[in-house]
């Protein structure tokens, strides 16, 4: 039975005040945003009772809720787990059912309100009480359509201005950006994003003219609390972003008093700064192959036209990383040619957080954890943190590392803000895969099909169905996903692995053969995980020190959660410097 009206629940060691909506353990406040907090009263309202699916979109997201809902109720659903340290393979609190709901199975029992405890964990975010603002990506109305970057830069612009003010919340881009030319209203996209206000606008350039308006709306009512026009040379676009950042603060500070942002430190070139804006959304955005070599060409162009912008050397060296990844350049070579890239960068900003992050990550994939560390905390100091190095921290070093559950806990922060980040959320549950929680994982990775149908979890996916013996099925998503990334020497071990239980041995030793010639880098990884999921452990650790010795920089997250529990696996992370 559910608690009186006023009266805290327990149940293990967690305690939930229903009134301040807030949960606690031990004594101290969870870190808990508040959507899963809500989710978590209405589960706890009628313990043991099924709550459906359709009640919780009525109840928390209302009915004129679009088919991302799935999305935030399952990310809330983990963010629970998470909190209560619950498996969704073997739940002690939340058990899902299956195209029906969730239901609370703990056991519960209700007390009187307690005085507030004298400690309490501060939460993952600022409460809510501080404003919150989702900026959408600025329409283009530029005669041409290959300037919607140019609107998408400025937007960004805005974003990251915006973030570094402690007293607003801001949405993650990747998330305000999901929402571009999708059938929602803004009320619809401010409950989905949890925020209070919505910045849009739009961009539109002729020549040396641009003209860019701006409106912040209050989601709630649709009440307009600023507009405005802009209509400048467009050498003055920074300045138009300073203008539309400090009219956004003022008009947010007549009612709760922010600081004012600070300036800008420096203006780039603005041709520079095109060519760099173009280029990285080629390398983190657009995910076609084709795609890596045309951002490259851009910020080669940029770091030429300004020699000073230290983003485009640090973007540079994520495109050598990547490319390492696909298996189109050796992994020396390439972090040998990331580390130069990253290098420039710290020359023109010595505290560069991306630089540092990248330059960390470049160290934990030489297995020098001693520098990766160094390097981790210096991308930590600058206040406010890029959730791209937070992600990162947790991505490129936590999970190699071994600490599988503290990665998921860093990347579950990201998240909070940015939940529509599908690249994240895919490496996400990469994480929740080492930590253990393949039930979890996999329904992370289903989640993201639904929204993008080709995206590379396919692979992942096949790996968690093999794992328990669908193997049809684990043939069907691993096909699919082969046919997008054919260059992966990782999938196709993964696929001839499957091939070679008599479906095709023919195209199963085709594989095989192509990869034993040595022809493409990172083959070794390929025949690593060939041998692992046919449980030839001792062939794949010999394939795996091939792989640490040619630096493969994704060595532990495709090969880990095969062989981590083989008696093969000790002598392989001592190898690679692991921490015991």
């Amino acid at each position: 039975m559910g608690a009186n009206a006023g009266e805290r629940i327990r149940f293990g060691d967690f305690e939930f005040d229903p009134q301040a909506t807030r949960l606690f353990r031990d004594g101290r406040r969870a870190a808990i945003q508040p959507q899963p907090l809500r989710v978590l009263a209405l589960l706890l309202e009628r313990p043991g009772e099924i709550i459906s699916r359709e009640e919780l979109r009525e109840r928390i997201w209302g009915s004129s809720a679009f088919v991302e809902f799935d999305l935030g109720l399952n990310y809330c659903i983990r963010q629970i787990r998470v909190a209560l340290r619950d498996d969704a393979a073997k739940p002690a609190y939340i058990e899902t059912l299956p195209r029906q709901g969730y239901r609370f199975i703990g056991a519960v029992s209700a007390k009187g309100r307690p005085p507030s405890p004298a400690r309490a964990e501060l939460p993952l975010r600022p409460p809510k009480s501080c404003p919150s603002i989702a900026v959408l990506p600025f329409t283009n109305l530029s005669p041409k359509d290959e300037q919607q970057y140019f609107g998408d830069g400025l937007a960004e612009e805005i974003i990251t201005a915006l973030a570094k003010l402690p007293e607003l919340l801001v949405a993650g881009r990747t998330s305000s950006f999901f929402f571009r030319d999708k059938d929602a209203d803004l009320n619809d996209i401010a409950r989905h994003l949890n925020v209070e206000y919505i910045l849009e606008g739009s961009i539109r350039r002729e020549g040396n003219r641009t003209r860019v308006t701006a409106q912040l709306i209050k989601a709630a009512d649709g009440f307009h609390v600023w507009s405005e026009r802009y209509d400048r040379r467009i050498t003055d676009i920074f300045a138009i972003q300073d203008e539309i950042t400090g009219a956004i603060t003022e008009a947010l500070r007549l009612k709760l008093s922010l600081t004012p942002s600070r300036p800008r430190r420096r203006v780039p070139n603005l041709r520079a700064y095109e060519a760099f804006l173009e280029g990285r959304h080629h390398l983190l955005v657009d995910s076609r192959p084709e795609s890596l070599e045309r951002g490259k060409a851009l910020l080669e162009r940029a770091v030429k036209l300004d020699p000073t912008l230290a983003l485009a050397y640090s973007v540079l060296g994520v495109y050598y990383t990547r490319q390492a990844g696909a298996g189109a350049i050796p992994a020396r070579e390439a972090l040998a040619l990331a580390r130069k890239a990253e290098q420039a960068a710290l020359r023109l900003d010595e505290s560069l957080p991306e630089a540092h992050g990248m330059m960390a990550a470049c160290a934990g994939m030489d297995y020098n954890w001693s520098e990766a560390e160094r390097h981790w905390r210096l991308a930590l100091e600058r206040e406010p943190l890029p959730p791209d190095v937070l992600f990162w921290y947790g991505n490129h070093y936590l999970l190699p590392i071994g600490r599988a559950s503290d990665a998921v806990e860093v990347e579950t922060k990201v998240l909070e803000a940015d939940t529509m980040n599908l690249l994240y959320r895919r490496l996400y549950a990469m994480a929740l895969q080492h930590a253990g929680s393949w039930a979890e994982a996999e329904e992370e990775l289903r989640q993201i099909l639904e929204v993008d149908e080709n995206s590379p979890t396919l692979s992942m996916l096949g790996l968690i169905c093999a794992r328990t013996g669908r193997f049809e099925e684990a043939l069907a998503m691993t096909e699919r996903a082969y046919a997008l990334l054919p260059r992966s020497n990782p999938l196709a071990g993964q696929l001839a692995a499957l091939l070679s239980r008599g479906c095709d041995e023919n195209r199963a030793s085709a594989l095989i053969d192509h990869l034993r010639s040595g022809e493409a880098p990172g083959a070794s990884v390929g025949l690593a995980v060939f041998h692992a999921m046919r449980g030839e452990f001792d062939q794949s650790a010999l394939w795996t020190e091939r792989a640490i010795e040619e630096r493969f920089p994704l060595l532990i997250a495709n090969v880990g959660p095969l062989i981590r529990t083989a008696p093969q696996w000790p002598a392989l992370a001592k190898r690679m410097h692991l921490p015991r």
